[in-house]
């Protein structure tokens, strides 16, 4: 490998590393602006939606977790 193909290939993986971080911060953009634009009831509906499917299945799984400690002879 020439020093000149190198420099090629450095030059190919820096400018496929600026796209993929151009494209986070496109994502990022429009997600920021769908909910600055998105009323403040449905977004609060969304919140406690997700809540509402959070909390129980996070305390499920910490119930599980505690359960494996548990002694076998219960």
């Amino acid at each position: 490998m020439t020093d000149q193909n190198f420099n090629s290939e450095a030059n190919a993986t820096t400018a496929q590393a600026s796209k993929n971080q151009a494209g986070v911060g496109t994502a990022t953009n429009q997600f920021r602006s769908m909910m600055q634009s998105m009323d403040p009831e449905v977004r609060l509906f969304v919140i406690n939606q997700l809540l509402v499917i959070v909390v129980p299945v996070g305390l499920m799984f910490a119930l599980w977790i505690g359960m494996l400690s548990w002694d076998h002879r219960r």
